[in-house]
């Protein structure tokens, strides 16, 4: 365990030390890819928001030279939650991972339409015991974690004296596949890109790998691109709004149905073959509860790189950390690699 801490602390150093060099190299290049880029793939993983359809917002449109992108993405989210208020009581101990495909093809000059099939696994956590050092290490806060609390599985919520939600174990599994349109059109001399998107109940909801229900969703986003003393950045906002149905659970009795999304941030395209972006992304409460885990507004921090392959190909790494804490995963990390042809 202390050769995994040392290794893991010499890992991060590296990543933060190359990071930094990139951030202040003087070496930027104003013909670097960017125009067409879209913000991070980045989900806020819990298990309970993960199984609705909000949208995944995108900013801009193909780049014209492309008619089909396909992408292939990995998340892992480590969350502990140990929480009660009033008649609610919850116990959110796991990791999710989900592995995903994604095509997008241009149908004309305007529309794009998009497919999404995720596979889902959920279990104990994995990262527990690198996460509680490295609290122990920093003299972070635990937020309730114990070294007898690593490595378990437990998903519980109770409402009103009433078991909503208990699993104990998992089986993995397809997730709910999503059909998406994307339009981009021009107003006040500002390219937009109006969105639609819509999820089926593929996924197994008794194991918490969809909701068991259909979603819709509306969104709508934008993105400048502005020349500054340390190179071009992209500024990026969108933001969105669902419906999602009844899941097929009782959890039901508690849900929302309508749900707002919002996601801000921005790139800068720091080298020829480097784009950093930072980026914000929150949504309305999806429960009526009393803990605040259920009925606050998440606020998940991502952070990292895309680095550009060549024009076709990029690569996406990036982390995540929960601002508003015990309502987004405690820790998360993204990878993607996109092909455009």
């Amino acid at each position: 365990m202390t050769l995994q801490i040392r290794t893991s602390k010499h890992r991060l150093a590296c990543i933060f030390s190359a990071t930094l060099i990139s951030l202040f190299s003087a070496a930027t290049n104003a013909d670097a890819p960017g125009r067409y880029m879209n913000p991070l793939t980045a989900p806020i993983l819990l298990p309970t928001t993960n199984i609705f359809g909000l949208p995944d917002l995108q900013t801009r449109e193909l780049s014209p030279d492309s008619r089909f992108e396909l992408s292939l993405s990995s998340h892992l989210a480590n969350t502990y939650i140990n929480r009660s208020a009033g008649e609610d009581d919850a116990i959110i101990d796991g990791e999710i991972m989900v592995a995903a495909i994604k095509g997008r093809w241009k149908l004309n000059e305007h529309y794009d339409v998009s497919l999404y099939v995720p596979y889902v696994q959920q279990d104990e956590g994995q990262l527990d015991n690198l996460i509680y050092d490295w609290h122990e290490w920093f003299g972070l806060p635990q937020g309730g974690r114990t070294e007898a609390t690593n490595n378990q599985f437990k998903y519980r919520y109770r409402h009103n004296g009433q078991t909503l939600m208990e699993l104990n174990d998992s089986e993995a599994g397809l997730g709910d596949i999503r059909l998406g349109l994307q339009r981009s059109f021009v107003w006040g001399e500002q390219t937009w890109l109006a969105q639609m998107e819509i999820k089926a109940p593929t996924g197994d909801a008794d194991y918490l790998n969809g909701s068991g229900a259909w979603d819709a969703s509306l969104g709508l986003g934008w993105q400048q691109e502005v020349e500054s003393q340390l190179g071009r950045f992209s500024h990026f906002a969108a933001a969105g709004l669902s419906y999602l149905g009844d899941m097929d659970l009782r959890l039901s009795s508690a849900q929302n149905n309508w749900a707002a999304s919002a996601r801000t941030g921005f790139h800068w395209h720091a080298l020829q073959w480097l784009t950093i972006t930072a980026q914000l992304d929150t949504h309305s409460p999806l429960y009526d509860s009393d803990l605040k885990s259920f009925s606050s507004f998440p606020l998940q921090l991502t952070a990292g790189g895309r680095f550009i392959i060549n024009r076709s190909t990029d690569i996406q790494l990036s982390m995540g950390e929960d601002l508003n804490t015990v309502v987004s995963p405690d820790f998360a990390v993204n990878a993607a690699v996109s092909h455009r042809w």
